[in-house]
């Protein structure tokens, strides 16, 4: 599924609406809801850092430029230590990642926007995303 641009901004912006509107109802009673954990967050966090991982990979055989496609390999490298550093501390929070795949319920609408950009300068623009 391909968004527009307008779509991608309007549904972001929607969401971030949701997310914001939560954030003031756990604000104003003084403590975060009891879904909010460490645990939950660094599970999040694996999320984050497969998906920073798939796109600076997958922009790689198409980004003509070298030394672009050393950099995303880079990226990919560091990304993916990320995920092992997120992994081993929940290891230490006892939640077994082990089988986890945390793209089983899909790719994220940025992840998949980010996936059709096409060519060097509008990759980079978005780069800051993809951290």
């Amino acid at each position: 599924m391909t968004l527009s641009p307008e779509s991608f901004v309007a549904e972001l912006d929607a969401q971030n609406q949701v997310a914001l509107e939560r954030i003031a109802v756990g604000a104003s009673s003084g403590q975060p809801g009891d879904d909010v954990t460490v645990s939950r967050l660094l599970l999040l966090a694996l999320k984050n850092e497969l998906e920073a991982t798939e796109c600076a990979a997958a922009w790689i055989p198409t980004t003509p430029e070298v030394d672009v496609k050393l950099a995303l390999a880079r990226q990919a490298g560091d990304e993916a230590k990320h995920y092992k550093m997120i992994q081993a501390r929940l290891a230490e929070l006892d939640v077994d990642t082990r089988t986890l795949d945390p793209l089983a319920a899909g790719r994220s609408p940025l992840l998949a926007w980010l996936l059709t950009l096409e060519g060097t300068v509008a990759r980079i623009a978005a780069g800051q995303f993809t951290r």
